[in-house]
């Protein structure tokens, strides 16, 4: 079982192909939180390149449906994942601003 959201967005990540991001409860020190949000949305924006590559490759008869599929299915995953992490942000900060009035 996930003990924590660090360990969710981890595993998120690593279900999705994302990098390793740093603040995991097994990563010391790691990265910014800017470079974070930078790797997460250059991570969607090339599986998403990588799917519409692979769906074109198959339009001409270059890729098998199950290339196109698992391209699509990985885009959707990364997407999904950092729309989950901006959704728990959000909340966060909702939860902040409600205790600091």
């Amino acid at each position: 079982m996930i003990g924590n959201i660090a360990d969710a967005v981890t595993k998120y990540g690593q279900a999705a192909g994302l990098p390793k991001i740093g603040g995991a409860s097994d990563d010391v020190g790691g990265m910014s939180f800017g470079d974070m949000l930078r790797q997460a949305t250059n991570s969607v924006t090339e599986t998403q390149k990588r799917a519409e590559e692979v769906g074109q490759q198959a339009a001409v008869g270059k890729a098998n449906m199950v290339d196109v599929m698992t391209a699509i299915n990985n885009a959707e995953v990364t997407l999904q994942t950092v729309v989950s992490i901006r959704d728990r942000l959000v909340q966060a900060i909702q939860d902040v601003m409600r205790t600091a009035v």
